[in-house]
């Protein structure tokens, strides 16, 4: 997938979107497989079965209380989602995913190619969520260090992904 930019700033811009929402973007990418494997046409009943009843067969459930209007209202919500998912065009959705596990595919190969000094910033801060002081203690760095270090990185990375 080739991105067109406008100037160099655009692309740095591009990278550090990709690195501030790198978490963001792989729980949303994970989110959309499991909704489009899991898609069903199922009634509020049905629903509401397999949300109290997850990994039961029919003999295995009993009716211990009536439904109450909370189980009812997650079944709703859920099958809300599901339909707004199911009424989306399932190619374009697909091709987002695609194209999200490319760009973060793509993001984590550059982040590996890049030397130590430099993985590590970007690893720390981005990836495992830490802050400049704990990396920049545990490598025994000044903070300004860490800071510097990843500004390199992704200077690095715009030449490398795009």
């Amino acid at each position: 997938m080739q991105v067109s930019y406008e100037s160099q700033q655009d692309k740095n811009q591009y990278i550090k979107h990709l690195l501030e929402n790198y978490h963001t973007i792989k729980s949303w990418t994970e989110q959309m497989k499991l909704r489009l494997t899991m898609l069903k046409d199922e009634t509020l009943d049905e629903t509401i079965e397999s949300l109290v009843y997850p990994d039961s067969t029919i003999k295995d459930r009993v009716q211990c209380a009536p439904r109450n209007d909370t189980v009812a209202l997650v079944a709703s919500i859920y099958r809300h989602v599901n339909w707004q998912v199911r009424h989306a065009p399932r190619s374009e959705i697909v091709k987002i995913i695609e194209a999200n596990d490319y760009m973060i595919k793509q993001l984590e190969l550059a982040v590996d190619s890049l030397e130590m000094k430099y993985m590590i910033p970007i690893k720390g801060i981005y990836f495992d969520r830490k802050t400049a002081w704990e990396i920049a203690d545990e490598m025994g760095w000044c903070d300004r260090t860490v800071w510097r270090n990843r500004d390199r990185a992704i200077d690095m990375l715009v030449s490398t992904i795009t």
